[in-house]
């Protein structure tokens, strides 16, 4: 018999906003967010730097703010092996690319997505850059890409 007032998390997630999810796990229990972060290979910490940046970039977007050159000045995700499989380079403070800015938000695209649709995803932004490209005539759509702190090879990242 299920009590009246009662609301499963799995119903009340569906009327929760981003920044909310991401509010309500900063607040669970220590132990319960390492269970979380596990399921997708990361720690506790780290699955929140993760939500942090979606929430940025997810706000950007619904406020139509421009991201193609998005950088984030406060929120970085977490050195990770696909930085290192991308050939990412190392500054003195770690890696260069791929930590706050669109880069980074594929690579956390990528941790928490299922391999078909992060493929979805790549083919799509490479379809979009390829038609951007052909309209391009002053710059570049490597100039593009760069400014979107994309690596040369990152749709490497669909298929590791």
């Amino acid at each position: 018999m299920v009590s009246m007032g009662y609301v499963p998390l799995w119903v009340l997630i569906n009327f929760l906003s981003f920044g909310t999810v991401s509010q309500f796990y900063s607040a669970m229990k220590q132990t319960d967010r390492q269970s979380i972060a596990k399921v997708y290979g990361l720690s506790d910490d780290a699955f929140g730097d993760v939500l942090s940046l979606l929430t940025l970039v997810r706000n950007k977007c619904a406020h139509s703010e421009r991201i193609y050159n998005f950088c984030s000045p406060r929120i970085a995700i977490q050195d990770h092996d696909l930085h290192t499989r991308l050939g990412i380079l190392r500054g003195p403070n770690g890696f260069v690319q791929g930590k706050q800015d669109l880069l980074a938000v594929l690579i956390t695209l990528k941790i928490l997505l299922d391999r078909n649709d992060f493929r979805w995803l790549t083919r799509e932004i490479d379809r979009r850059i390829r038609m951007l490209d052909r309209e391009l005539k002053v710059i570049s759509s490597r100039d593009v890409l760069s400014q979107m702190g994309f690596v040369a090879n990152w749709k490497q990242l669909a298929s590791i």
